[in-house]
């Protein structure tokens, strides 16, 4: 309140509160230009009560002229200019910032793995954007293509640079906004994608391959029937050309791939496991229970191939399935995979070398608290907080399904009723093919108890001589070494561990390639990585 007629006047109080609170923030500076940053979450609804105080504020302080203190409106591009010119020597940090804690018991590391689905749509439309501007390019500059091809080209793919730029959000690609708010970006995600598709080529794009769903191969209201041929074209946006395994969902098991030049190419036909088939969400008919997969041949940089998908008389390839309840023996010409009856756990190499290791799943119970203290801070969007450094182990699986065919060994396992994953290994001795493909599924996560429940995949194994080394991606820009316990500006063998972890984990979400050499490699669908212990790595997810 500004006018000295009034009884609320506070002036002169707000600006020495203001003042004491900039010169505490300045002796932490370098210089003597403090960057005060204004207003949080909700906080500007009411912009204009934010802006006309803040005007106030500024106008008053200045006209103090013995305060020694000046304010003005800046940007960051202004603020660092005048830290450069005061010629100060700054000090480089190295490493990152997580985790990030805001008391004893909130080490912000849930947000990682929350809404995971989210998260893979995210980046998949992320992924789809990147090519999308590519061929949006080849296009617009095609003689055939008039002004309003043009612009239609040009606003589908700003409609699907601003809803992928509006998931960058820190309330939404980290999983922390509310149901309704997540909605809204699936909403906007999907309807881009959807325009995008349809602008580009007039077809449709396999969006949800997770739940083995393709409109352009399932049994819907919206696309071919069935058991006619198709097209599919692949793109590939990259730099460098690649040579691909190409999947998708298809009813039976009677078709054929062929190339551009119809050509035959080999291929292989797998069963839908049926906890996909039974995923909730899927809505699709039953009848779509198998998927293809073939080997593309090389496709050149930032070039597309066509393949044709014809009805055959006779299955893809001869599958064989069976069903193990005890210790196996699967060659391949990478090596030997050891199955103990329920599973895998040892790989032998061609030069005879064996590399011994377990895949189990757990969770972790996580702290149910209130909020209403620091001490009762509840594990949940923002947080991982467990009761326990002891997660609760699942059993392992009592009957194991085996798919073999040209391409892979598949292994369907249920470990239980809401947790299960396929393993397919490779036959063939192929640098482009995955030592081991790991796809898990969980859920619906029971919650009857009234737990909330974290999950971790857990890998043990020997011959891994990294000395507590190990590498993080970071969203594909940078690889960020790790030591085990260490900190380049933090001394760890001095600290007191309050939580029941002592290590804050890094959760993800989707595991998609294991290799089990002399290394062992994660590639992930999410920003951040996992936690290595010695000879262990664990990956988890959150509900």
């Amino acid at each position: 309140m500004d006018n000295p007629t009034l009884h609320d006047y506070n002036v002169d109080t707000r600006i020495n509160d203001f003042i004491t609170y900039v010169k505490n923030q300045g002796s932490h500076f370098r210089t003597n230009h403090v960057a005060i940053t204004t207003g949080m979450d909700f906080h500007y609804t009411a912009a204009h009560a934010w802006f006309m105080n803040l005007d106030k504020l500024i106008k008053y302080i200045n006209e103090k002229m013995d305060t020694g203190v000046h304010v003005m409106y800046s940007t960051p591009t202004c603020y660092l200019k005048n830290l450069r010119e005061a010629n100060e020597a700054w000090p480089v940090k190295e490493g990152d910032f997580f985790p990030y804690a805001s008391d004893y018991h909130a080490y912000w590391s849930g947000y990682f793995s929350s809404r995971p689905t989210s998260k893979f749509m995210i980046r998949d439309a992320s992924r789809v954007l990147q090519a999308a501007k590519q061929i949006t390019v080849k296009k617009y500059f095609d003689p055939n293509c008039d002004e309003n091809c043009k612009l239609d080209l040009l606003e589908a793919t700003e409609t699907l640079d601003r809803a992928v730029g509006v998931a960058q959000h820190h309330d939404a690609i980290t999983g922390t906004e509310q149901d309704y708010v997540a909605e809204d970006y699936h909403n906007r995600l999907d309807s881009a994608l959807y325009r995008i598709d349809y602008t580009l080529d007039g077809g449709a794009q396999c969006k949800y391959l997770n739940m083995s769903v393709c409109d352009i191969s399932g049994s819907s209201e919206t696309q071919i029937p069935s058991d006619e041929e198709f097209r599919i074209f692949v793109y590939n946006p990259l730099g460098q050309s690649f040579e691909p395994m190409i999947r998708f969902p298809i009813k039976g098991t009677q078709w054929i791939i062929k190339d551009e030049n119809l050509l035959p190419l080999a291929s292989q036909v797998l069963k839908i496991p049926q906890a996909v088939m039974q995923m909730p969400g899927r809505k699709y008919q039953m009848d779509i229970d198998h998927e293809i997969v073939f080997k593309s041949p090389k496709i050149p940089a930032v070039s597309q191939a066509k393949f044709y998908v014809k009805p055959s008389s006779s299955s893809v390839t001869e599958n064989h399935s069976k069903f193990l309840k005890r210790a196996e023996i699967f060659e391949t010409q990478r090596g030997k995979y050891y199955f103990d009856g329920e599973k895998l756990s040892a790989f032998q190499s061609l030069d005879g070398t064996f590399y011994n290791f377990t895949q189990e799943y757990f969770y972790y119970i996580g702290h149910r608290g209130n909020n209403t203290e620091f001490d009762f801070r509840a594990s949940g969007a923002y947080i991982f907080r467990p009761e326990s450094s002891e997660p609760i182990k699942l059993r392992n699986p009592t009957e194991v399904k085996v798919e073999e065919g040209e391409f892979y060994i598949q292994l369907e396992m249920e470990f239980e009723s809401f947790a299960s994953q396929l393993l397919r290994i490779p036959k063939k001795l192929d640098d482009t093919l995955a030592d081991i493909e790991v796809e898990w599924m969980i859920g619906p996560i029971p919650i009857e108890d009234q737990n909330g429940k974290e999950f971790i995949h857990k890998v043990t194994m020997n011959h891994w001589n990294n000395q507590g080394e190990f590498y993080t991606d970071a969203n594909g820009r940078q690889n960020l070494k790790r030591i085990r316990d260490q900190r380049p500006d933090y001394d760890i063998s001095n600290a007191t561990f309050e939580e029941p972890i002592g290590n804050v984990q890094f959760l993800i979400h989707l595991l998609s390639k294991i290799e089990l050499l002399l290394k062992l490699q994660i590639i992930t669908q999410s920003m951040h990585g996992y936690l290595c212990k010695t000879k262990k790595l664990m990956i988890g997810f959150q509900s």
